[in-house]
């Protein structure tokens, strides 16, 4: 329970009370339950959907009012740091340079344009799916928000971090178990949430190898460009990987 509430603390704003004293390095031994966080994350989304479609609202407005509930219950971690994280692509030099730029608090061209076409994707995504089937969406987005904050954790265990402070270095050591557990726990709530659905074996392949390659993708350039990852590349992969199952979903 303790490392449930640590992981709730960090990755949404909800009002959660730590039961121990624990500090921020524990956050490392906690981060098997970011797959479980993701149905928190996903509850007011989820509510702003369904009070749309009692009122017969269309299906961009539930899409963007689903999407604005899952950015403010979250404090806008994850869109911050995919902003920031393209800020610092952006920036000339080397390293040190860039992760000076992801550091800085205004937002530069690069991050402000690549927040504003994944918020779009999202939301068209969403606003596709629940055109074709609001149930669908429902379980599209759950999905999604597991995969997301799945996604985070084998990076933020194997991959080295790019400064001798911030929050991905003060997290910790990520065990093994911790990765495995988080795993287990992804699937199994991935094939749980999705299990009423009428998908076949090659939508599951698509959204594995999209995944899969916007992980690889933004793991390749940051160990090129800064040298490990941060707590923006970590909110960069999770915001992707939701993305991608979005996108995939709504095809």
């Amino acid at each position: 329970i303790d490392d449930f509430d640590l992981a709730a603390g960090w990755l949404t704003r909800y009002p959660i009370r730590f039961r121990s004293r624990a500090p921020v390095r524990a956050l490392g031994s906690a981060v098997w339950a970011f797959p479980l966080v993701a149905v928190l994350v996903a509850a007011p989304a989820l509510l702003a959907l369904v009070i749309v479609q009692r009122a017969e609202g269309g299906a961009l407005l539930g899409a963007a009012l689903a999407v604005a509930a899952a950015v403010w219950i979250t404090g806008a971690l994850h869109e911050d740091g995919f902003a920031d994280f393209l800020d610092g692509q952006g920036a000339r030099g080397g390293p040190a340079e860039r992760l000076k730029a992801m550091r800085d608090s205004q937002l530069g061209t690069y991050g402000g344009i690549g927040l504003m076409l994944i918020l779009l994707v999202r939301v068209g995504a969403l606003a596709s799916m629940i055109d074709a089937d609001p149930r669908h969406a429902v379980i599209g987005l759950v999905a999604a928000m597991v995969v997301g904050r799945t996604a985070m954790v084998p990076v933020l265990a194997w991959m080295p971090p790019a400064r001798t402070d911030g929050a991905a270095k003060g997290a910790g050591q990520v065990t093994d178990r911790s990765v495995f557990i988080a795993l287990v726990l992804g699937t199994l709530l991935f094939r749980v949430t999705t299990h009423s659905c009428e998908y076949n074996a090659w939508a599951t392949l698509w959204m594995i190898l999209a995944v899969g390659l916007v992980v690889w993708s933004i793991v390749r350039r940051a160990r090129r460009t800064l040298g490990g990852q941060t707590g923006d590349v970590l909110g960069a992969i999770s915001l992707s990987a939701e993305t991608a199952v979005l996108v995939i979903w709504s095809l």
